[in-house]
């Protein structure tokens, strides 16, 4: 019987250790996961009135017992692509600034920002239409999601970037701009891609770094010259504020465990990641990413939405969109999948259920819905002839898929649990536990359709049905490890960045950048502009720690 894994079963035990070497990927700096605080278990206060609410919900009672009290112009929480920015940019000002990160070290994960307009892209001759991206961004975020937010990133984020450049050029990194995944557009039908991408450094992982971490780790290194004091291993607690609502500081629980309240004259700025990490929160606000399975962008325990909690706290309120997950495919495990190639697919009914359209966040996104959590993809033993009569536009990219080697990648998989071969259909079904003659009836359907070159049930692409039928022994049943990235649901902001009450009135002192931000992203993550979160992320921690520190508008 196959058995398809979730993050409650990878979180609840034994699973965990095969399949984390199965998905992993090199993580920026390995952030350990982070123990709980000793606020964090302190009493919050709660009463018999509110029994059934949320922890969020529930506003701790303040802290009294403070150890220390330092004091800064700005302090950042949380050392990501965000935080870091932020920091360096204000320290460029010449405001002090702190950074609290719960983890040992910054983070850093991915390999592209994308950036619309730098010095880069001028040289390479590269020329995107901003106006028709901010358009269609909005489009793809159902309008839930700020149209003024986008405009600025895809107004600024040159500018910003060219800083993020200068810096590395001075470190002696290495800048890259992708051209564009032109060939893309013949296999993924779904997204456009627009050539907005930048990478650093090798391009790929060296030392366990990201391309992201290898421009990061020299801004690091500018912001802690320019005075900027990074403080690790330490969990923001609760914002500090005044009667009228402004935010001056946050609590926090130190490395030694003591309270220190680090108070900011000019600006609390939240950094802190999406909500992937807590359950509470994905069961309230987006229970299908509880479907998927980490990966080490979001260790266990990390990214646990404390940003979010501390500026409800304070009388913020979150996005009105729904949150936006990203889930894709997680790599090699799972080979010739259906995120680039159109093969048939059906569900634990034995049934087909989808138009195939090879998408990674479509495809994955339909996957992930069906009932029990489970489905598969199907393809014959006619595949290597049938993925190059596919594609011959990328027979580049998709040759060495179908080369010498694809048995043995092949028998990988299969031994990994994430491949399924029989001799026929009922054999395969068996393995599967899936109604043989609801499988066999469904693939017979599917294959009618694919020899009148109409599918008459999902209007699936003719393209796609050409080469894709199921006619030949061996049968191979695919499952897609969905690896979950970020899900990101933040705090509403204004075009400032400063966090919004439910009235729409800002908080004054307290800002939100990053994956902790919300009204960017909404229902959907959208591969439309490569690297565009990393670039949402660097082009606002810029923009808001020179904004903070100068006492500008953005």
């Amino acid at each position: 019987m196959a058995t398809i894994l979730n993050r409650r079963d990878f979180i609840a035990g034994g699973a965990i250790a095969g399949a984390t070497a199965l998905l992993a990927t090199a993580t920026g700096c390995a952030p350990k996961a982070p123990e709980a605080s000793t606020a964090s278990l302190a009493a919050t206060g709660a009463t018999s009135a509110d029994a059934g609410k949320r922890s969020w919900e529930i506003a701790p009672e303040p802290i009294t017992d403070i150890a220390e009290v330092r004091d800064f112009d700005v302090i950042v929480i949380g050392a990501g692509i965000a935080g870091i920015n932020a920091a360096q940019a204000a320290a460029s000002d010449g405001a002090t600034v702190a950074v609290i990160e719960q983890s040992d070290q910054w983070t850093a994960h991915g390999s592209d920002i994308g950036a619309i307009g730098s010095s880069y892209q001028k040289a390479e001759g590269i020329e995107i239409d901003a106006p028709k991206i901010v358009n269609e961004l909005v489009q793809y975020g159902h309008s839930w999601v700020s149209g003024n937010l986008i405009n600025i990133w895809a107004r600024r984020s040159g500018e910003m970037m060219d800083e993020v450049i200068a810096i590395g050029n001075e470190a002696g990194v290495e800048t890259t701009a992708s051209k564009g995944e032109e060939t893309r557009t013949e296999v993924e039908a779904y997204y456009k891609q627009y050539p907005t991408s930048h990478s650093f450094g090798t391009g790929s992982i060296t030392d366990d770094v990201w391309p992201t971490g290898q421009i990061l780790r020299p801004i690091v290194k500018k912001a802690e010259a320019q005075g900027a004091e990074f403080v690790y291993n330490t969990h923001a607690e609760q914002l500090v504020q005044e009667t009228d609502g402004t935010v001056t500081g946050v609590v926090v629980t130190a490395e030694d465990g003591s309270f220190v309240q680090y108070n900011a004259a000019k600006a609390v700025v939240l950094a802190t990641g999406d909500i992937g990490g807590n359950e509470e929160m994905l069961e309230a606000w987006c229970p299908r990413f509880l479907r998927t399975m980490p990966t080490m962008y979001n260790p266990i325990e990390g990214n646990m939405g404390d940003g979010l909690k501390m500026g409800l706290w304070a009388g913020g309120k979150t996005q009105e969109g729904p949150a936006a997950m990203m889930v894709h495919a997680a790599g090699p495990n799972s080979p010739l999948q259906p995120t680039t190639i159109g093969w048939m697919q059906f569900n634990a009914h034995g049934k087909r259920f989808y138009n195939e359209t090879p998408s990674n966040v479509a495809t994955t996104n339909a996957m992930v819905a069906q009932p029990l959590h489970k489905s598969w993809y199907l393809f014959d033993g006619d595949f290597r002839d049938k993925v190059l009569a596919m594609i011959p536009e990328n027979e580049d990219n998709f040759g060495p898929l179908v080369g010498e080697d694809i048995d043995s990648v092949l028998d990988k998989a299969i031994e990994g649990g994430f491949l399924f071969r029989g001799e026929s259909l009922e054999d395969l079904a068996a393995q599967l536990d899936v109604p043989a003659d609801t499988l066999k009836a469904s693939v017979e359907r599917y294959n009618e359709l694919c020899s009148k070159g109409v599918d008459e049930d999902f209007s699936k692409d003719p393209r796609w049905l050409e080469h894709t039928s199921v006619e030949k022994a061996p049968f191979y049943a695919g499952v897609v490890p969905f690896g979950a990235f970020v899900c990101i649901f933040g705090l509403s902001v204004n075009d400032e960045c400063q966090v919004l009450r439910e009235d729409g009135t800002a908080i004054p002192g307290l800002y939100a950048i990053g994956n902790v931000q919300g009204d960017f992203f909404a229902s959907d993550y959208p591969l439309l502009c490569p690297g565009l979160s990393h670039g949402r992320a660097m082009t606002f921690g810029r923009l808001v720690g020179h904004s903070v520190a100068q006492g500008k508008q953005i």
